[in-house]
């Protein structure tokens, strides 16, 4: 996917588990956008460098023997990890449950 379509993405997901969180727990909703944030950030490294991540933020074969993807495509599913654990501290069936795209 292109990179426009790879932060629409992010952002839908973002918004997503933030919907499943209080909008008075202001520290879990807070940590969910910084770290979503954090993800956004090697996403945009990736296409600055040429690269681009495939559908459901999967890597690209082409792209993964290049320097710097491994680091990037890891750091966007730690950042989504993080932030789906502290979901599921408010739904724990949010673990189980498909995304949706």
């Amino acid at each position: 996917m292109d990179e426009q379509e790879a932060i629409h993405g992010l952002e839908g997901l973002t918004n997503q588990m933030l919907n499943e969180v209080p909008q008075t727990n202001e520290y879990a909703r807070g940590v969910i956008k910084e770290w979503m944030e954090g993800a956004k950030l090697h996403l945009k490294a990736i296409y600055y460098k040429g690269m681009r991540v495939g559908e459901g933020f999967r890597a690209i074969a082409d792209d993964f023997p290049k320097e710097g993807y491994e680091f990037w495509m890891t750091g966007i599913h730690r950042h989504i990890g993080l932030c789906r654990n502290v979901v599921c501290g408010f739904n724990p069936f949010y673990r189980t449950q498909k995304p949706k795209p």
